[in-house]
């Protein structure tokens, strides 16, 4: 049996996550099946780079057997600059492809207007979508950009990504959902790392870069998107959050934004040269998909600031320290306004903690808000795989692993979460606050713990235990309520609010409601 399969890739990270894709499905359909694969490149976020670009992706094209490979960047170019109308880029992109059937058409996303197109001109094939990095982005809505075509977006059939995220209410039981085995992806970037020979690439920069200990900064576009008023102050706020992570024998790699337009990167190695540090920064190696990285720097922090390569990151090289987020203050001193989202930091901390521990598990929307409230707001670092994992970090994470596989094999037919559902998810009764969601003055933690107690079941009939500890907690509540007065705005400030959540148990609103 023949199947004729269409992947679409918009850069090299899409492109390594598409091989495993089609990898994962091409075992899952046996050996009597036999696909021809055409691969599309383009619709680039980047077009000023976008012939670099579309080298990268060639070259990691290589290791699977694509009957075609073709490219739509300068017909991108030109529609954009509204040079080219788009029936002439439909008809354009068409005949790149050679306007054959399809049996599957796979893409990150279904808003991007190369895979819109693609999508209704195959209509019949069966749409799949891998996610914007590990997860998914847009089914069916308009948050981002309005459809180019009429007839608006055409929704995906099936979710096939190394980590699926409910990204929208309700998303798991409007389609079909499937997790790649990472260790597909894996592979596919151990390959491309040395087809793009990643190493000798290194060393020409820094002879010495896999003998001495390396820091990774993935820098981000804050001034063109407006969170920096100007590049200067970017550099700072960079500079500032990297300091702290630095020694004398430290190799600095500053990986740049595709779409920095006023020389950060640069500006940012000046700056560490100043204070005596060996930074790098080149073109050459902010063209590479970062992944790339991980396998040749086992020794090594990542500084993921604002990115969700983390996950990734750790998944390729779990020994690596990752620092997420960055001290409030910071933000504060030095961008116009907030970058961070807590429940966005939640999903990036657990999706990393599962990567460490190689427990690769569907999260669904209501688990991640369930948990979100034990999140740090800002600045988290996660050490290697080889040292002991804090236990409340440990239970936060099984939580949330545990809360969504639940929710994942209920989600035709979800009961509703009761309290004792919600207080299982967790063995210590600091946490069980916040995976409730409630939070309550100090006088009214006593009943809540009561309640608790009077569902049948609850503390496995070790009800005094429990009280005993409940007590514990109240006793833990004002000790640690005037040490962390000490220290707020702090990184230890964003640290210890993540692992105990005891400040806002005091401070919130009376009659157990969400603040």
């Amino acid at each position: 049996m023949l199947k004729r399969r269409l992947l679409i890739a918009q850069g090299p990270q899409q492109l390594l996550v598409g091989l495993a894709c089609l990898r994962q499905r091409a075992e899952d359909a046996g050996a009597g099946v036999v696909f021809e694969d055409v691969l599309v490149l383009g619709d680039f976020m980047a077009p000023e780079v976008a012939e670099d670009v579309d080298q990268i992706c060639r070259m990691l094209a290589k290791q699977h057997g694509f009957v075609k490979v073709c490219s739509t960047h300068d017909l991108d170019a030109r529609l954009y600059r509204r040079e080219l109308p788009l029936p002439g880029y439909f008809a354009g992109v068409l005949r790149r492809i050679g306007c054959r059937e399809f049996d599957e058409l796979i893409c990150t996303r279904n808003t991007q207007t190369l895979n819109e197109v693609v999508m209704h001109a195959f209509g019949s094939a069966r749409r799949i979508t891998v996610g914007d990095g590990l997860g998914v982005i847009d089914n069916s809505s308009v948050r981002f950009a309005e459809p180019i075509l009429p007839t608006g977006y055409l929704a995906v059939d099936e979710l096939q990504s190394i980590l699926p995220i409910e990204s929208e209410p309700g998303l798991f039981g409007r389609l079909a959902v499937g997790a790649i085995d990472a260790g597909k992806y894996v592979e596919a970037v151990r390959r491309g790392a040395e087809a793009l020979e990643v190493e000798a690439m290194m060393k020409r920069y820094d002879p010495e870069v896999f003998e001495k200990p390396s820091v990774v900064v993935l820098m981000t576009n804050l001034t063109e998107a407006g969170y920096a008023a100007k590049a200067e102050d970017e550099v700072s706020y960079f500079l500032e959050t990297m300091v702290p992570h630095l020694t004398a024998e430290t190799r600095v790699w500053i990986k740049g934004h595709p779409r920095h337009c006023y020389g950060q990167p640069g500006m940012l190695v000046e700056r560490l040269g100043a204070l005596g540090y060996r930074a790098f920064h080149s073109v050459e190696i902010d063209r590479l998909p970062v992944e790339c990285l991980a396998v040749s720097l086992a020794k090594s922090k990542l500084l993921a600031l604002h990115s969700s390569s983390c996950v990734t990151w750790k998944l390729l090289n779990p020994e690596t320290s990752i620092v997420m987020g960055v001290p409030e203050a910071l933000g504060n001193r030095w961008l116009i306004k907030s970058i961070g989202v807590p429940v966005g930091l939640t999903t990036r901390v657990v999706q990393t903690a599962m990567a460490g521990m190689g427990r690769m598990e569907p999260l669904s929307r209501e688990a991640i808000r369930l948990i979100a409230e034990l999140s740090p707001r800002w600045g988290v670092e996660m050490g290697p795989a080889s040292q002991p994992m804090e236990p409340e970090i440990l239970e936060w994470v099984e939580a949330a692993i545990e809360g969504s596989r639940r929710e994942f094999a209920n989600m035709g037919d979800r009961p509703p979460v009761d309290v004792h559902a919600r207080a299982k998810a967790s063995k210590h009764e600091e946490a069980i606050l916040g995976v409730l969601g409630v939070d309550c003055c100090a006088g009214e933690r006593a009943g809540l713990f009561d309640q608790i107690l009077a569902v049948p079941g609850a503390g496995n009939g070790n009800a005094e235990k429990l009280r005993a500890e409940r007590d514990k907690l109240e006793a833990r509540v004002g000790r640690l309520t005037e040490e962390l007065e000490g220290i707020r705005g702090t990184w230890a400030w964003g640290c210890l609010r993540w692992l105990f959540k005891l400040e806002r148990a005091i401070r919130c609103r009376s009659g157990g409601r969400r603040p």
